[in-house]
């Protein structure tokens, strides 16, 4: 009973269906209560902030989940400059490959803050509710919870305990880079909604070596990361 008594908050959110223009009313947890993902879990951080169980196509909260620049919402085979949609370039050497001989590309700037907007893939993917999670938002989670390196049913990642015994796991999904196998099980790489400077975006970051070296940095808006969406 009193695990049960864990599992269920009083906190109701409005959630659009995905299935029509009705909402439904859906409850906040603080760990999934069955395998019907994604869930709301409310980790007791102060903004009521409430991260998903899982990434943006994912199952459970162990895969993997799909890989987008930053800003797109559709999966590629390839994460790079030549194919980035906000990005373009002059391919002075002709051999259709985007190179420093090349000179800067130009990016398409496309908000100070993504979340909410059509450039992200959590609200596109999932729903109006649901947004990436700011840089704010991630530092938040940073200082708010409990983070310890650890596999989860036999994949690497952090688990992540809130003062309120919430409990979310972020599987070690790497990222991709050009048309590059993401090694998948040493670091974690999360977009945030923030851009960083004219060219690159800020985002999560935790790896094997030292689980507590997570922080927040920056990189180039093409490379492919995993979101994991938030909402309140």
């Amino acid at each position: 009973m009193k695990v049960q008594a864990l599992l269920f908050l009083s906190a109701l959110i409005l959630l659009p269906s995905c299935k029509d223009d009705e909402e439904e009313v859906l409850t906040s947890y603080i760990t999934c209560p069955d395998d019907h993902h994604p869930h709301l879990i409310d980790l007791g951080l102060p903004s009521g902030t409430k991260w998903a169980c899982c990434n943006i196509g994912a199952t459970t909260p162990e895969q993997y989940g799909s890989y987008y620049a930053w800003g797109e919402t559709v999966e590629k085979t390839e994460y790079d400059a030549e194919n980035y949609k906000y990005c373009t370039w002059e391919d002075k050497n002709g051999n259709g490959k985007y190179d420093l001989n090349d000179g800067d590309p130009l990016f398409q700037q496309i908000g100070d803050d993504i979340a909410g907007s059509n450039y992200d893939v959590a609200r596109v993917k999932w729903g109006e509710t649901w947004k990436m999670p700011t840089l704010e938002q991630i530092n938040e989670l940073l200082r708010n919870c409990t983070w310890s390196w650890t596999p989860q049913n036999g994949i690497n990642g952090v688990r992540i305990v809130g003062r309120n015994r919430g409990i979310i796991f972020l599987p070690a999904a790497y990222y991709y880079r050009e048309d590059r196998m993401p090694q998948q099980g040493l670091s974690g790489f999360y977009w945030s909604s923030n851009p960083n400077f004219d060219y690159d975006a800020s985002y999560l970051m935790f790896d094997s070596i030292s689980w507590d070296s997570r922080h927040y940095h920056r990189s180039f808006r093409y490379f492919g990361y995993p979101v994991r969406a938030v909402s309140k």
